[in-house]
């Protein structure tokens, strides 16, 4: 018994419905399709099915396009924060070890005076947070070390928060593009049972 395969992707889907509308306009005397089929196929009309979902299909990779540099922008700057937080606790332990900086120090930065490891830099959220300590801490240790103090440097603490301020910015900038980018989808996505529905 013959079968008919229907389509299985958007891009199937719209070829399908692109050629039906075709089929409409250029064999007015054999047409297959109904008026009623017609009415959502009509590419005059901007509320139609098919111009809707021509739109949303547009939309998406649009919205791709956008959200990919900022996420990319975003990773690299994770990457220098990271490697920064990550610096200030060497040089700083480091400092420990040679007698320049003292143990309990690592109390301002929220690290336990006897720390023998650098804080969780393993996710997105442990790396900010770590982050964020860094130059209020340094703020405390000034003022609680007052004329002994001696500041951190390579990286210093407000290389530091420059670093935080630039990644915080560029991840907000890439979920707002991602949130869009998941509406976007979520749109296209709502039309297809009626695409399937035929």
């Amino acid at each position: 018994m013959p079968t008919r395969r229907l389509p299985n992707s958007t891009a199937t889907v719209i070829r399908t419905l692109i050629t039906a509308r075709d089929a409409w306009k250029q064999f007015p005397n054999n047409r297959l399709i109904t008026a009623a089929h017609w009415a959502k196929l009509d590419d005059a009309n901007p509320q139609s099915f098919l111009s809707r979902l021509l739109k949303e299909a547009g939309d998406v990779p649009n919205a791709l396009a956008t959200q990919a540099p900022l996420t990319s922008a975003f990773t690299q700057a994770l990457d220098r924060l990271t490697l920064f937080v990550s610096h200030f606790h060497q040089v700083y332990d480091l400092g420990v070890d040679r007698g320049v900086f003292t143990a309990g120090g690592r109390a301002h930065y929220d690290r336990d005076v006897t720390a023998s490891a650098l804080p969780d830099l393993s996710s997105i959220t442990a790396v900010l947070e770590a982050a964020s300590k860094i130059a209020p801490g340094e703020a405390a240790r000034k003022a609680a070390e007052g004329a002994t103090h001696v500041p951190m440097a390579l990286p210093s603490a407000a290389e530091v928060a420059t670093a935080h301020a630039d990644a915080a910015a560029k991840r907000a900038a890439a979920e707002a593009a991602k949130l869009n980018t998941d509406t976007q989808q979520g749109e296209l996505a709502a039309l297809y049972p009626e695409a399937a529905e035929g």
